[in-house]
């Protein structure tokens, strides 16, 4: 199911010293947060806030495309499940 219209807008900005900031994120990305390399030689996966590690399946100068499961949401809230988020850059 695309849910792309219940994050409109969204924005994630990487800082070199651990820090995400987003903005439009929902319950899954929070407005602040840490990321760290899960294997600094292959860097295809991220940890997010400890608890969501995110699989980069493609990327290029200008998009990346992540897999993750999200399960601390809740059914009632929508967000538990299988994503595939999209990215380009700005």
């Amino acid at each position: 199911m695309d849910a792309t219209a219940n994050y409109p807008a969204f924005k994630i900005n990487f800082q070199e010293n651990g820090i995400y900031s987003s903005a439009n994120g929902g319950q899954v990305f929070r407005p602040t947060g840490t990321w760290s390399w899960i294997d600094k030689i292959t860097l295809v996966d991220l940890q997010l806030d400890v608890f969501t590690d995110v699989t980069i399946i493609s990327f290029s100068s200008e998009r990346m495309t992540w897999i993750f499961n999200y399960s601390f949401g809740g059914v009632s809230a929508g967000t538990t499940g299988n994503y595939k988020v999209m990215l380009e850059k700005l």
